[in-house]
């Protein structure tokens, strides 16, 4: 009858030992068929996970691998010089690189929208770069000569001026 069939599910079961930091292949695992009610959630998941992991401590062969075993691969933005407060965010100080580990929520995964922001701290050369360590950098700083345009049809005065504070990209 139903009430004495148990569901099943595909967990990996380690066929050799890993040492921490060493990467997880698919030939070292292989899949095996337990009860559902005998897996937890973190041991349900797919083959794919296995391809870009690697151990995130020492895990003995013979052992149900869990999402907790596993620290998975993401291409992040990282600084690759230190960088200090106020400096400018360019090709030349970032790159993006391999992370393994928990991702922060506000973690910088694409350099699109990056380019004229400043770290408002400094960031080790090697430290993942996230939104809160960021803000818009100013394009006009106070002091500086900037020259002002007012037109209306053929006509256009410009006037050079004296910055009286700070100026943001598209600000008046």
């Amino acid at each position: 009858t139903s009430r004495h069939l148990v569901e099943n599910t595909t967990v990996f079961k380690l066929r050799r030992d890993i040492l921490a930091g060493e990467a997880v292949r698919r030939v070292d695992v292989g899949k095996v068929a337990w009860a559902m009610n005998r897996t937890s959630d973190n041991q349900r998941f797919s083959g794919r996970l296995l391809e870009n992991a690697i151990a995130a401590h020492d895990l003995r062969a013979g052992q149900i691998v869990s999402r907790q075993h596993l620290r998975i691969k993401r291409r992040v933005i990282m600084s690759s010089t230190t960088l200090t407060r106020g400096q400018k965010i360019n090709g030349s100080n970032t790159a993006m690189q391999d992370y393994y580990g928990n991702l922060p929520e506000d973690a910088l995964v694409s350099s699109s929208g990056i380019e004229g922001m400043e770290v408002i701290r400094t960031i080790r050369a090697g430290q993942l770069l996230r939104a809160s360590d960021l803000k818009m950098s100013a394009m006009i700083i106070k002091g500086d000569t900037v020259k002002l345009q007012v037109g209306a049809g053929m006509l256009t005065i410009s006037v050079s001026m004296v910055a009286l504070e700070n100026g943001m990209l598209d600000q008046q």
